[in-house]
């Protein structure tokens, strides 16, 4: 209830704001019955006649300012909300960039690998079909193929130096890419002419069939070989390229760190690595469980998966110590997915000059030979098909 006079006039208005217009109404005739006598007691010499009755009011007096508001508040609210996601990421310890590889975390970096779209045309994406990002398929980009190749020449330097046969690829957390890392990384090596073997020790959440497109193609799993109930024929495949071979899963269990630690693992390494030359085992992530722990102390070598802006610097650490302590010795580690562009990574082809990521070379984009050279980090030459 509020009451103002009138400018230069002996005239009161008098306003009441409810919740319903009942209620304005009720409150203002409640007013007009009793203020005679409060009236009287306070202003016995002032007499006060009605001029206008209330009635009952049709619609708010405040909506426009109401909706107004309203907007304004949501305009705020959003603004702040998107402000203290931005500030959230911006103070989160995780690893950014590569150079945070460098500075943040007790490893050296192997390769960076730039973010590769899976769908290259829209009727892919419609579709919704799962396609893998493997350096097989003729839509992946060149830039993704040749970061693979870097990786393989850089991971065959460090195992050749250390003696080393049996490689692990785990990561801290899911969905880092590691899975997709080892199967290109074992298709690289196999492209080289390396007799591999590609393991899915993922026993929790199989994931290299799916890559490869098997889950429709029957063979005995990894867990089955490891409980005796299927021999090294029945699960044993080769890929196109005849010098990879696969030891898939299927389905999960829940008895993999079991499996991992126990005796018939490390009898299956044992056996296997005679007949290839490397071993890669695609392991499951740190985090959920023990093992990646109970793998590490049968191999030889472990490299790391971080996805960019994914995983605290602390905890990415943190598991290289608990990597460290174990019989693999750490390669290092691989950035995925990284979405910035660099611009100062370039592929230096001998005397050709350098072909950084802002030209793109497609397939026939021009006339090559069928061998490129290339010089890689460790001063080695190789050559491979394009």
């Amino acid at each position: 209830i509020t009451a103002s006079v009138i400018a230069e006039t002996n005239l009161l208005e008098m306003r009441v704001s409810a919740a319903s217009p009942r209620e304005a109404y009720l409150i203002t005739e409640a007013v007009l019955n009793n203020y005679e006598e409060l009236a009287g007691k306070i202003l016995s010499n002032v007499s006060l006649d009605i001029l206008q009755y209330p009635t009952v009011p049709t619609g708010p007096v405040n909506s426009a300012n109401t909706r107004h508001n309203v907007k304004q508040a949501a305009l705020l609210a959003a603004a702040a909300a998107v402000a203290l996601i931005c500030v959230m990421t911006t103070l989160r310890d995780t690893i950014k960039t590569p150079e945070d590889v460098e500075s943040k975390l007790d490893t050296q970096l192997l390769v960076s690998i730039h973010h590769e779209k899976k769908h290259k045309t829209l009727r892919s994406a419609l579709s919704r079909k799962r396609e893998s990002i493997l350096i097989t398929n003729p839509t992946t980009g060149f830039a993704y193929v040749e970061t693979i190749r870097k990786l393989r020449t850089r991971v065959s330097y460090l195992m050749n130096r250390g003696g080393y046969k049996t490689l692990m690829i785990t990561s801290v957390a899911e969905n880092e890419g590691k899975s997709t890392v080892a199967a290109n990384l074992a298709l690289s090596f196999a492209r080289k002419g390396k007799r591999v073997l590609l393991i899915d020790t993922d026993m929790r959440k199989p994931a290299l069939h799916k890559i490869f497109d098997l889950q429709d193609k029957k063979y005995a799993t990894v867990i089955e070989l490891l409980r005796g109930k299927a021999n090294m024929d029945e699960a044993l495949m080769r890929n196109s390229t005849k010098q990879l071979m696969l030891l898939l899963g299927r389905r999960g269990t829940e008895r993999s760190t079991e499996l991992a630690g126990g005796a018939n693992m490390k009898l299956m390494l044992e056996q296997v690595q005679k007949a290839v030359d490397i071993v890669i085992l695609d392991t499951p992530p740190m985090t959920v469980g023990s093992d990646a722990e109970c793998i590490a102390a049968i191999a030889d070598a472990a490299i790391l998966v971080t996805r960019q802006d994914i995983v605290p610097a602390r905890i990415i650490n943190d598991m290289l110590d608990v990597l460290g302590s174990s019989r693999a010795k750490v390669l290092g580690c691989v950035f995925n997915d990284c979405r910035s562009t660099d611009l100062d990574e370039h592929f230096n082809y001998g005397s050709s000059g350098k072909y950084g990521y802002g030209r793109q070379y497609g397939y026939g984009g021009g006339k090559y030979g069928s061998y490129h050279k290339h010089s890689s980090s460790t001063g080695t030459t190789e050559e491979d098909p394009v």
